[in-house]
């Protein structure tokens, strides 16, 4: 299995947010997904970052909040749909199955966009994200329209899908059989947060990945078990769990030192992978 990876847009927020003690200013947050190409089972995405479909769903009040909080840069000729034709050839329909990490406006973006793909995520996740009112659900991060009409008929839960796995150092995991996935409980940043775990054999690079979302904002909350501030409540899940679940990570990463990590939002990180993160202007 090969993955590549991409952004498609960033969000601008407080640098100090990150971690503790970090400096003040403004920084940037890509908008990352993956995309896995897999012999068998064909394409795989994780999340899809921003698409033109963000800017539809936060027009008009309250969901416009969403984006005064967190003002968003994206180019239209940069989703997840137009990357993936352009550089690869692949059409929307041609993309099988969509894993989404949770359901943030900046990572279900471009759901729309792929008509054939079947959904996986945790039944957790999706109850939680289903049971806010459209009206205060953005409060949340949550965008009710960004996602399909269909997504009921095609979304696959991972706890009723997968097999479950005992872990040491995290508390629920599961594993895709056929694809060579496992499946990684990650709470705190939001409910029933998950990552992936495999082994590419090639593209954006080889050997084990760990791609762990927003359960770390940068490589500085896991290398040095550094949180970030307490002012994060206002707008994340669980903040005691966010710190076990970095804790957790911590530990991961000093035994699995050859693992590579995967942030969502990390520049610092990113910028290995994705050749646009090299600019200044992002």
């Amino acid at each position: 299995m090969k993955v590549h990876f991409f952004m498609s847009g960033f969000c601008s927020a407080d640098n100090s947010h990150t971690y503790l003690k970090a400096p003040k200013g403004k920084t940037t947050f890509p908008a990352f997904w993956a995309l896995l190409q897999h012999p068998e089972l064909g394409n795989i995405l994780f999340d899809t970052g921003y698409s033109e479909h963000f800017f539809t769903a936060t027009k008009f009040f309250p969901n416009r909040i969403y984006r005064w909080i967190a003002p968003v840069t994206f180019q239209n000729n940069k989703s997840a749909k137009t990357q993936l034709l352009t550089d690869f050839g692949i059409k929307a329909e041609e993309v099988n199955y969509i894993i989404i990490s949770h359901f943030h406006g900046d990572h279900i973006g471009g759901l729309r966009d792929f008509t054939n793909a079947q959904f996986i995520c945790t039944k957790k996740a999706y109850q939680h994200f289903e049971k806010f009112p459209k009206f205060i659900a953005f409060s949340k991060g949550y965008l009710k329209h960004l996602l399909p009409a269909d997504f009921n008929q095609r979304c696959l839960f991972i706890e009723d899908e997968f097999e479950k796995k005992n872990g040491d150092l995290f508390s629920e995991n599961w594993f895709w059989k056929e694809a060579g996935i496992c499946f990684i409980n990650l709470p705190g940043h939001a409910r029933g947060q998950i990552g992936i775990q495999f082994y590419s054999d090639g593209g954006s690079g080889k050997g084990p990945f760990f791609l762990v979302a927003d359960a770390a904002w940068c490589i500085q909350n896991i290398v040095k078990n550094i949180p970030p501030p307490p002012i994060i409540k206002l707008f994340i899940d669980d903040y005691t769990a966010l710190k076990k679940t970095i804790q957790s990570l911590t530990d991961f990463h000093k035994l699995n030192p050859d693992t590579k990590l995967i942030i969502s939002h990390c520049k610092e990180t990113l910028s290995n992978y994705i050749p646009q993160l090299q600019s200044k202007h992002v």
